[in-house]
């Protein structure tokens, strides 16, 4: 898909197509330009990435975020994966495409993990909005957030889009 594309899908979801930014790079037309360094990883869509689960007892590892600092993110050397970075569009676009969580082993054994996920929340965050790290996450653990519902109007625009009324196209 191309960032065409992904701004109609913006639009079709009440997501604001405006903050998706088009790549700097003359020619590049993907979301996915600038956003990981490889995708063998653990959770590269944010500029630093969870530490390994340790057994019970002991700390997750590498502790320091430095040294799971992939440098893609608001901030950073790079934007990073726009969908997962940006709050806005992680709540209105990322969590209605990607449902999870990825490893429900994290969602549901791991006591003391420092970045839990749950049903709710099936996407751990390790980085603050200024794109500085986070040493924990809790979200599932103080106030979980209902998962993301549809936007106001989604119907309609949905039902547009059938008819290719879509601006965004």
């Amino acid at each position: 898909m191309d960032m065409r594309g992904v701004k109609a899908l913006a639009w079709v979801l009440g997501a604001d197509s405006d903050a998706i930014k088009t790549p700097a790079a003359p020619g590049r037309t993907s979301l996915l330009f600038n956003m990981v360094c490889s995708i063998d990883g653990n959770h590269q869509w944010q500029p630093f990435g969870l530490p390994y689960p340790s057994a019970i007892g002991s700390e997750p590892r590498p502790k320091n975020a430095l040294e799971r600092n992939y440098g893609y993110g608001p901030n950073q050397e790079r934007p990073g994966f726009q969908l997962f970075v940006d709050n806005q569009l992680r709540q209105s676009m990322f969590l209605r495409i990607f449902q999870g969580p990825l490893s429900v082993s994290l969602a549901t054994h791991l006591a003391g993990y420092p970045y839990p996920e749950c049903l709710r929340h099936p996407f751990a965050v390790a980085f603050k909005s200024d794109g500085t790290d986070a040493d924990r996450d809790d979200i599932c653990t103080m106030n979980p957030a209902e998962p993301p519902g549809r936007a106001r109007g989604e119907w309609w625009r949905r039902f547009l889009n059938w008819f290719y009324l879509n601006p965004r196209q």
